[in-house]
């Protein structure tokens, strides 16, 4: 375990991080400013949860089918529901899919296959997350800046040549590491993973529903923040939620914080000190965001709490 994942560290920082924005944020008109959300808008960012839930379940679904895994469908989405919630103990995005991957693999005696099945859907996730983020980028201040859209359009191909170096890893692999190596128990193991995760290469047709379904999510989750700041009286674009928010989902999902706490709150404030909205405001709608992420993995643990009852693993 390094030092940045450590439990102690990242519940320190988001301590530590809490604490600085309580020196600088009236918690207590932030915790006014919450309850006094429209009641309807919150309803609707609660529904917003629900579809985020089940397009990624859809999404996790597709993957399970297609790498042939012997997963009934109700072991599959046990696996990904109690994996979601088992990730709020560990480092924030890459816990839950740690998480995930051992409990597949312990339900399908299949780990390097499990590590790359969980790989590739947490790959899809950030490709589509940087995507948006273009995208939103030209439509808040790229309209009439030629040389911005320009830019946008060499930075979308980057990341997306990125992302494709990603599924090619086991051809890198053979290509640039020392022959040396070869014969070393690690390298063994990362050539597998690698293999493993190039495999998909095959189904194209398949990595283009995978990544529109992607895509669909992010930008279900930006309209949960943007539903959120109008229940909270603040009107901004949405073309600007675009821009910056997919930098606050990032700063969330970063392995340094509990659930996000913290850190991902305060990028998400800074972020909108720009157009003009109180930090107060902004602190209560990040809260709200962060916290409905986390209550949305209650199905897990109500699953994961009942197999223990059961005896079950």
């Amino acid at each position: 375990m390094t030092f940045v994942t450590a439990p102690w560290f990242r519940a320190g920082l988001s301590v530590a991080l809490l604490g600085y924005l309580a020196s600088q944020i009236d918690m207590a008109e932030t915790a006014r400013a919450a309850l006094a959300i429209n009641p309807a808008h919150l309803l609707t960012a609660v529904a917003l949860v629900v579809v985020d839930r089940v397009l990624m379940l859809s999404r996790w679904l597709l993957l399970v089918r297609r790498a042939g895994m012997a997963l009934p469908l109700k072991s599959a989405v046990w696996v990904y529901l109690v994996g979601s919630y088992l990730g709020n103990f560990l480092p924030s995005g890459i816990g839950a899919d740690a998480a995930r991957a051992f409990v597949l693999a312990r339900r399908t005696d299949r780990g390097i296959d499990s590590v790359a099945m969980v790989a590739i859907d947490r790959y899809l996730g950030l490709y589509s997350l940087a995507l948006l983020a273009v995208v939103g980028l030209v439509l808040w201040t790229g309209q009439d800046n030629a040389d911005l859209q320009r830019w946008s359009i060499a930075l979308a191909a980057l990341v997306t040549v990125g992302a494709g170096a990603f599924l090619w890893a086991d051809r890198l692999l053979s290509l640039f590491i020392p022959a040396a190596w070869a014969t070393r128990p690690w390298f063994n193991r990362a050539s597998r993973l690698a293999e493993a995760m190039g495999s998909y290469r095959r189904y194209p047709s398949l990595l283009g529903a995978l990544t529109a379904l992607s895509l669909v999510v992010q930008i279900v989750r930006v309209a949960q923040a943007y539903v959120l700041g109008e229940g909270l009286g603040f009107h901004v674009p949405f073309s600007y939620y675009l821009a910056f928010m997919p930098i606050g989902i990032l700063a969330i999902l970063l392995p340094v914080s509990i659930g996000g706490f913290g850190f991902g709150q305060g990028v998400i404030v800074a972020l909108l000190r720009p157009v003009g909205v109180p930090d107060v405001q902004s602190l209560a709608m990040s809260t709200l965001y962060v916290l409905m992420g986390v209550l949305s993995t209650l199905p897990g643990a109500l699953l994961h709490f009942r197999s223990r009852s059961r005896g079950l693993s």
